[in-house]
């Protein structure tokens, strides 16, 4: 693994900034902190390159399964994956795709598409609260889990009819573009990194060093990888894990460092170390007191929650039948002309149905928090939404809106309003002139709030 590092001639700390490393993970690959019935979980939580079946991911869990297979003990995949989505829309995730299934390691790959928000929107205080959201969730839940960065590579020497993502990629020709995704993006998910001691590997330098004609062969596009790509992707990410691994002990060490660290004097960094009360085993419980967060208000608290009839309008417009009979009609008649199916965009493996909202349709909703975000659809024929907020204590209200429309894509997409306290929000959306009538599309169980 090393070695494909070492042919490129880069030293591995070309990419490994390692700050609290992985203590953890040596014992638990040699069985010696796990119950022999509990498997190690490792979750992969990111976007379309970490979501690609044959990408560096599966390999990953190949060599991590090799290493365990040594002590007998299992690794099992904990997938968190989604394409086109950033720590913005993933922060709202953690409490249902990780937290819930409790892995051991994480691996959070969001640069790229993090990047992409920065062209869109230069948000730079929302991305980053909203990655050190994830990292703060995580350890505030999990405290003995660790988390590991990976910064992945844009091509910057296509032609911008060969790039994917955002416009403000794809239509983007200032040479100096693609640093945001190489320099900005990780410097920003660095400033969280120091502060909590997580160690990040950062593909830039690997990928920068191969001719054009090398970049052909590695990848698919401007980022998805072929499986040359993922090989050698992967390679790297092995060689900077059992480096970690192997300076925590890797042959049966005991785990003793703390994934609840901040930065070390030897990472460079300048986080806080934090308290924490150990148990014997390396996974076992603990205390772990967070400290101070790098951003004002991080988004640590996300989650999902289902959009349901009493909250559409269509529903409610009229009074229901009084029989059961008659009742069960309208609902019938109403499902069939407000539901389509389509890809679950939060679980891409099925299909799910969504409601349809047409013009003049509303959802009405109440949710206590800071943000809130309505999960639907871009495309050739959406719409445009308005959102009022009214402050239920206050009565204070805001009003903002989105253009769903993009003719050349169809997917998934969060529209996120940043206020705080307890809100009553309403969805209005206008006829935006489509040829067809598709308004607004939302997920069954696609509110997400913090």
């Amino acid at each position: 693994m090393a070695d494909a590092v070492a042919s490129s001639g880069l030293a591995l700390n070309a990419l490994l900034a390692p700050r609290a490393g992985l203590p953890r993970l040596a014992a638990a690959l040699e069985g010696a902190s796990l119950d022999r019935s509990e498997p190690l979980r490792v979750c992969y939580l990111g976007g379309s390159v970490t979501e690609q079946r044959n990408g560096y991911r599966p390999r990953v869990t190949k060599w991590l399964e090799a290493l365990g297979a040594r002590g007998g003990v299992r690794v099992e995949e904990v997938p968190a994956f989604c394409g086109n989505c950033g720590s913005k829309v993933l922060a709202f995730m953690v409490a249902d795709w990780v937290v819930s299934r409790r892995p051991h390691l994480v691996f959070v790959e969001l640069a790229i598409n993090d990047g992409d928000t920065l062209l869109e929107t230069e948000d730079s205080e929302g991305v980053g609260s909203a990655l050190e959201g994830i990292v703060r969730h995580v350890r505030d839940a999990l405290p003995r889990c660790e988390l590991c960065l990976l910064y992945m590579f844009v091509r910057d020497d296509l032609p911008l009819h060969q790039r994917t993502g955002s416009k403000a990629w794809t239509e983007n020709d200032e040479p100096s573009a693609a640093i945001m995704y190489h320099e900005t993006v990780p410097r920003l998910h660095d400033r969280v990194a120091e502060r909590y001691g997580v160690p990040s590997v950062r593909l830039a330098p690997l990928m920068s060093r191969l001719a054009s004609d090398e970049r052909q062969l590695v990848f698919r596009d401007d980022c998805h990888l072929s499986d040359a790509g993922a090989a050698l992707t992967a390679a790297a990410v092995c060689a900077a894990v059992d480096s970690m691994r192997c300076e925590s002990g890797g042959g049966g060490g005991g785990g003793g460092g703390s994934a609840c660290g901040g930065g070390t004097s030897g990472s460079g960094g300048s986080g806080t170390l934090m308290a924490v009360s150990h148990h014997s085993a390396p996974f076992g419980g603990v205390t772990c007191a967070l400290p101070a967060p790098v951003f004002t208000r991080p988004w640590g608290r996300g989650h999902v929650e289902p959009v349901t009839p009493q909250q559409l309008s269509f529903f409610y417009r009229a009074a229901p039948p009084t029989d059961e009979v008659g009742k069960a009609l309208v609902m019938a008649r109403l499902a069939e002309r407000h539901t389509i199916v389509d890809m679950d965009p939060l679980d891409n493996a099925q299909r799910k149905a969504w409601w349809l909202l047409y013009s003049g349709d509303r959802a009405e909703l109440r949710f206590r928090g800071t943000r809130l975000g309505i999960l639907t659809m871009i495309g050739p024929d959406a719409g445009t939404i308005s959102c009022e907020i009214t402050h239920v204590a206050t009565g204070q209200r805001v009003r903002c809106r989105k253009v769903l429309l993009d003719q050349s894509r169809l997917i998934a997409s969060v529209c996120v309003c940043l206020r705080l306290s307890t809100f009553d929000c309403i969805w209005l959306p206008p006829s935006s002139g489509a040829a067809r009538p598709l308004g607004l599309l939302l997920a069954p169980r696609g509110r997400f709030a913090m």
